[in-house]
């Protein structure tokens, strides 16, 4: 399929997702293609003024822009080719990123804001085609707005050919934070799909009484992600075995439902936010031709190339990844204490030592992982000794930190799903609620019950990249089939409503 672009509308999170994730090409719409044509023209006749200055066109760049330069000039250094192309290095983000940043940069262009040729927006589309799309490299990738990171993705477009502000057109602005933080929504809404599950089927294993997880409770709050939160988990645990246990279950089982819904706030608002950010012509100059007092037009140089809100929130993320991570943690020693459960010593057979009770310790590998990871990116004190660019920003690094974060979080899970079907199987191998048998079945292919010795490390990875792949949509026995765009505050009280998209 291909998602056709006319306006600023169709930049949301549901096209983000069939481009970046699915690989779905991008073509450019006839209102788009009128839009840019019209607004090139007044540009081009604005510009033509001498006594005009626009950042970029008839001035240099950055330490530059005091120098003026005339049509000859213009037109030089809009052909110049980049002297480099980028300076990042080590490992490659994935490509859903580079592609996301791709679709992202589109925005400015479709809109007519950047005033650039049609042409140029066919070209950028054209490399979304199914083509292969340069390395974008996760390393050094700090910056003073999104220039360094958008030239080895996009570079190779300037030189001979570009026409006055093109150039700048495809560098500035920041589509790079912008897809970062869809990128970064879109797997945590399918990871509180895979949270809710993996909690559900620990206090189904653990046999302990649910009032703390009762729906009735959310009624006492105004917190909107409450309600949601409760009723996942209460259909989740539809049809449960009755408690073992009469008395009240230790703290960490009776919050679960709080942070749940913390996790569930914070990915919609991330979402949210990314939503307007994809939708949001951030070009620096911008060129208005709407407004009855310009009647030639107007350009603005501008902050855009900063994103201010995607940092926050990739923070927001991992802060409550770390949250969860500790929570799994808590959840893993106590389904191993028979003093709450009830059950056999550290979940092994009478009279044996087989048993998931190392992981344990590596739960506390995986928290202090996503805590570490917690702290938040700050824009740099330093000016970097320059004079323009003299503030650097940190979306790359926030990005870097959700996501280990995220990860980490996962893995503590995937203890945690282990340890769960552990107890179960201690349990007379006891069938868990309904809803939750999809759940197990999936855990149980990639690590079974421990009942013999064997290398518990090479199953608990392969878990730990089932639950991943579960977050970027893949696995809906393990995550659910959430519709990743639209608010979960939103949504009917059913474990899996019904995709959609957000337009």
């Amino acid at each position: 399929m291909t998602v056709t672009l006319n306006g600023l509308d169709d930049f949301g999170l549901s096209q983000f997702r069939r481009v970046a994730w699915d690989g779905e090409a991008v073509a450019i719409g006839a209102d788009g293609e009128r839009a840019m044509a019209e607004a090139r023209s007044a540009f081009m006749a604005y510009v033509d003024d001498p006594e005009r200055v626009v950042y970029g066109v008839t001035s240099g760049y950055g330490d530059s822009a005091g120098q003026h330069l005339d049509a000859a000039g213009r037109k030089a250094m809009a052909e110049s080719p980049p002297y480099h192309l980028g300076v990042g290095f080590g490992p490659a983000y994935p490509l859903r990123l580079a592609r996301g940043i791709l679709f992202a940069r589109l925005a400015n262009f479709v809109s007519g804001l950047s005033a650039v040729r049609p042409r140029l927006a066919h070209e950028v589309a054209a490399l979304l085609d199914g083509r292969d799309v340069p390395v974008l490299h996760r390393h050094g990738q700090m910056s003073s707005g999104e220039v360094e990171q958008l030239l080895p993705l996009i570079g190779h477009l300037i030189g001979p050919g570009r026409a006055e502000k093109e150039a700048s057109a495809l560098l500035n602005g920041s589509p790079c934070a912008a897809a970062l933080l869809s990128d970064a929504a879109l797997r945590a809404r399918h990871r509180v799909g895979v949270m809710a599950r993996v909690l559900a089927l620990a206090t189904d294993a653990a046999g302990l009484p649910e009032e703390a997880w009762d729906p009735a409770l959310a009624r006492a709050s105004r917190d909107r992600w409450m309600g949601p939160a409760f009723a996942t988990l209460a259909a989740l645990r539809q049809g449960a075995a009755r408690p073992r246990r009469a008395w009240q279950p230790p703290v960490s089982f009776r919050i679960a439902p709080q942070l749940l819904a913390a996790a569930m706030r914070a990915a919609d608002q991330a979402a949210s936010a990314a939503a307007d950010w994809l939708a949001t012509v951030t070009d620096n100059p911008t060129f208005f031709t709407d407004e009855p007092a310009y009647e030639a037009g107007r350009v603005l140089t501008n902050g855009g190339f900063h994103n201010p809100v995607a940092t926050p929130h990739l923070a927001t993320l991992a802060f409550v990844s770390a949250d969860l991570a500790t929570l799994a943690g808590r959840l893993v020693t106590k389904l191993h204490d028979e003093r709450v459960t009830g059950l056999t010593n550290a979940l092994a057979p009478a009279g044996t030592k087989l048993s998931t009770q190392r992981l344990r310790a590596v739960q506390m590998w995986f928290t202090e992982r996503a805590r570490d990871a917690a702290q938040p990116a700050f824009i740099p004190a330093s000016d970097g000794g320059v004079l323009q660019s003299d503030i650097f920003l940190p979306a790359f690094p926030a990005y870097d930190k959700e996501e280990t974060a995220a990860d980490a979080c996962l893995g503590a899970f995937a203890c945690l799903a282990a340890t769960a079907s552990q107890a179960l199987w201690a349990d007379g191998d006891r069938a868990p609620a309904p809803p939750l048998r999809p759940a197990l079945a999936a855990v149980r292919a990639v690590f079974p019950p421990v009942d013999t010795v064997r290398d518990q490390g090479a199953a608990l990875a392969r878990l730990i990249a089932a639950l991943q792949e579960a977050c970027l949509g893949n696995r809906p026995e393990l995550a659910g089939n959430h519709a990743a765009d639209r608010p979960f505050a939103s949504h009917s009280p059913a474990p899996e409503p019904d995709d959609g998209d957000r337009s």
